[in-house]
């Protein structure tokens, strides 16, 4: 009880805890939070001088704290003296301070913390941890490794290579009432029963737990991998996991320091080493992958920070101890990235885009190309950058292509060459005069040479797709395609649009090879039916075209503007038509002409000497002949077509069809035909076989090597019995289906089976060893049901150990705990439930 020279304060204090509606929970939350918020607000200033000196006052407790005469645990001790808590002084050494060195000794790193018995059940508490923090390192061993891009500064390097740190008064919840079995990650007592764990921890497992930090549990994150603080690696190469929700957001960044004793013997600056580590959020699986490449052998650190409310100021998360005994003889740097991490992450978040093929930061681009596609939630302008690593040389002009349709946006790469190249992609809202920002960044790798390395049409700054002009004249697009067509074998392609009025619609084609570019407007035609419009384009090479489509600007001064685009498409073509021919020639129409529709004949060239029937519908027209020919008579049919019989006549003529509109004495010219001789009739249909044999040739030839390659990673894949890897090439293998792979595939399938099952078991003891150290009956019950279904085999007596704490645990008897407050006078009840018993 405090005495009469008590303050005011101290005394409303214990009147406060002594009153009995409190449970000794929210009297213990309450003393914790009290003393962290008194230290914060450095209360003791506030009070008279004479009661720094009077004993067993509020302000004396708190002037001998902070001059560091007293103790955290001697004060909250006090306090729970005069609460009637019962507890216990916990002696012993912990981890995670600011001197440890993780994986080494901890021993000397002495600290007392408190065990206070709540409803007859002991719980851990450090007071000082919790009113306490310090930060900062005193690295001295260990110099950070700078990065160009400016993720760390020059100036934070040197201050955390000379190992400097402050105190900061800081109330950290988490050391309340601590889970045991995360306790035991910082603290480990003398006495091992104050681990409070239903199989204690040695201290030589303890000195090997990964180096966590409360703000990793805080974040519900958890380990994928790498169970110990030590880690080695024999190949140069070192793989982190760790696992998070990722409906929430987070952000991660990393540190890497290099011992100060290691030679670099590869790198001569240590701004290029920060490009070895590859950051990537994956989340598909939910996990943050770290992958470092060792550039030299030596001793290094790694640590991972987090935030889930900044994306500047990261938390330390985990730090481990790295040894690299050898290194990969062709280890080269990344290329380089603009964000911290690869992959999708919050910022591709925040400006709204949301990926639907890859989920994670790297793309395996086997053959050379990959499209990348993520759905928008806002109207976005885009910017992109492909950088080759090692020499860091852009070369985005002509591989790389993005475009946005139905609010969806694709983008299309195409290697040069086999390499790593850095994906970068920046957004901005559209017509906002803000500047462009990172969005996301990926790893696009490609161990062989390209399938394809030609590179894509160049565009000249148009954007594919339709345009802003094509919904401003009540244009749409009837059965929509993507604006970038990708391997297409039909010979032709068509596209059917609706207009609204009547407005001409044109189209040009070219093809690009190389620095040439082929004009092959008349192998597309645009057929006119009222209010739909058909465009089809015919192609007789293989190769990468360019589909334009037009409307014509009736506003338009001169011929420099007749013409507005409409829409602009990409097309791959890898199989040319067979028996394709030019169509008729189009010719410059007359301003009242909007459209016509040809029925017969649809090709260009028309044999000689021969009766063809022509057929045409021009809806605008009163008079439809043919220049030359007057014994063809064209009369209108119910249908609207203009038909007639007409001879050719001699190879090397041309047939006009002459149109006029009504009030009109001049008809003009709508298309045109050529007359051919019928050998070379031959000829061109001929010439077209072979041009359409060596496409296929070439395909069949290109299919083959997508077999043999593919066949070739999965049975590597299988050598290296990686798991993921396995499963992708299988899954591509089964898809592509090559010749006499049966039993590559058969034996791939038994190896991804049997590893599913290994990762099975390793869950399975993970969940059985952590249900044994928390004692938790429904885990443990599943645990062992789960151990015993997979006919798995006892390893350190953990089988045993499980099934004799789930006995111990349920000869007890549980009780719960309800306690309702219902008015301010803090009254409550308690239920309780008694007996409930689990049977093995």
């Amino acid at each position: 009880m405090p005495n009469k020279n008590s303050s005011i304060l101290s005394e409303q204090i214990h009147q406060y805890r002594f009153d009995s509606v409190y449970v000794d929970f929210n009297a213990l939350n309450f003393l914790d939070r009290w003393l962290a918020r008194c230290l914060e607000d450095d209360y003791v200033r506030h009070l008279p001088r004479t009661e720094w000196t009077t004993d067993d006052s509020t302000a004396s407790y708190l002037w001998k704290l902070r001059r560091r005469t007293m103790d955290y645990d001697e004060l909250f001790h006090v306090l729970c003296e005069h609460a009637n808590i019962k507890f216990e002084l916990v002696r012993g050494c912990v981890r995670n301070t600011i001197n440890y060195e993780v994986g080494a000794d901890f021993k000397n790193q002495r600290k007392t913390w408190t065990a206070a018995l709540l409803d007859g059940e002991w719980r851990l508490i450090d007071v000082r941890w919790i009113c306490e923090a310090a930060y900062g390192v005193t690295k001295n061993n260990w110099r950070l490794i700078e990065d160009e891009k400016g993720k760390v500064s020059t100036k934070r390097a040197m201050q955390e290579n000379r190992g400097t740190y402050k105190t900061h008064c800081r109330f950290r919840e988490f050391y309340f009432l601590a889970d045991p079995e995360i306790f035991v990650f910082d603290h480990f007592p003398d006495d091992d029963k104050w681990q409070l764990l239903a199989r204690t921890v040695t201290y030589d497992e303890a000195k090997e737990l990964p180096a966590i930090r409360s703000d990793f549990f805080q974040e519900k994150l958890t380990l994928k991998s790498h169970p110990k603080s030590n880690v080695s690696s024999n190949d140069g190469q070192v793989t982190f996991e760790i696992g998070f929700d990722t409906s929430k957001r987070m952000t991660f960044a990393y540190k890497l320091y290099r011992s100060k004793g290691c030679r670099e013997q590869v790198v001569s600056t240590r701004s290029a080493l920060d490009r070895f580590v590859f950051l990537e959020r994956d989340l598909d699986e939910g996990v943050m992958r770290a992958v470092i490449r060792f550039p030299f052998v030596g001793q290094f650190l790694f640590e991972l920070h987090g935030s889930e409310k900044s994306d500047t100021h990261h938390a330390l998360l985990v730090t481990y101890f790295l040894t690299c005994h050898d290194i990969k003889e062709d280890c080269k740097p990344l290329p380089p990235n603009i964000r911290e991490e690869w992959g999708p992450g919050e910022d591709t978040k925040d400006m709204g885009m949301v990926p639907l093929t890859h989920r994670k930061g790297q793309i395996e681009a086997d053959d050379g190309d990959a499209e990348i596609k993520f759905s928008l939630d806002r109207e976005l302008e885009f910017k992109h950058d492909l950088v080759k690593g090692e020499v860091d040389i852009p070369v985005t002009e002509g591989h790389i292509l993005h475009t946005i349709e139905n609010g969806e946006m694709s983008i299309n790469v195409r290697l040069p060459e086999a390499g790593e190249y850095a994906l970068n992609v920046m957004a901005k809202e559209k017509n906002k005069k803000t500047r462009f920002a990172p969005a996301c960044s990926y790893l696009v790798s490609c161990q062989d040479e390209p399938l394809e390395s030609d590179p894509f049409p160049d565009t000249e700054g148009k954007q594919l797709g339709p345009t802003a002009t094509f919904a401003q004249l009540g244009f749409s697009e009837d059965d929509p395609w993507p604006s970038f067509v990708t391997n297409l074998v039909t010979g032709e392609y068509k596209m059917a649009i609706k207009r609204k009025r009547n407005i001409l619609v044109a189209a040009s084609l070219e093809l690009e090879e190389g620095d040439t570019t082929t004009d092959y407007h008349n192998y597309v035609s645009v057929d006119t039916k009222g209010e739909l419009v058909l465009i089809c384009a015919t192609f007789p090479k293989m190769g990468t075209y360019t589909l334009t489509v037009f409307a014509r600007n009736t506003d338009a001064v001169d011929d420099s503007d007749l013409f507005l685009p409409l829409y602009v498409k990409i097309i791959e073509v890898v199989l040319p038509t067979l028996t394709g021919t030019p169509v008729p020639t189009t010719a410059l129409l007359p301003a009242w002409c909007h459209g016509y529709s040809i029925k017969e004949p649809e090709h260009c060239c028309l044999p000689s000497n021969e009766k063809v029937m022509m057929s045409i519908a021009i809806p605008e027209a009163s008079v439809v002949l043919v220049k030359g020919h007057p014994e063809c008579k064209m009369k209108k049919n119910e249908n609207g077509y203009w038909e007639g019989l007409l001879k050719t006549g001699p190879p090397g003529s041309v047939i006009d069809i002459m149109a006029k509109e009504t009030n009109r004495d001049q008809a003009e010219k709508i298309v045109s035909y050529e007359v051919v001789s019928k050998e070379d009739l031959l000829q061109m249909e001929m010439k077209q076989e072979v041009t359409f044999r060596d496409a296929l040739n070439r395909l069949e030839s290109k299919e083959a090597e997508k077999q043999s390659r593919i066949i070739t990673r999965l049975n590597q894949a299988v050598d290296d019995r990686n798991r993921p890897k396995l499963e992708k090439c299988l899954a591509r293998a089964k898809e592509l289906n090559p010749k006499g792979a049966t039993v590559d595939i058969t034996r791939a399938e038994v190896l991804l089976r049997e590893l599913l099952d290994e990762e099975g078991r390793l869950i399975a003891r993970k969940e059985l060893r952590k249900a044994t150290r928390i004692s938790d009956i429904p885990s443990l019950e599943a645990a062992v049901r789960k151990f015993k279904h997979l006919q798995m085999v006892e390893e350190d007596g953990d089988f045993s150990a499980a099934v004799e704490v789930l006995r111990n645990l349920l000869d007890k008897k549980v009780m719960f705990i309800l306690i309702v407050y219902k008015n301010r006078k803090y009254n409550h009840q308690i239920i309780r439930e008694v007996d409930i018993q689990t049977t093995v």
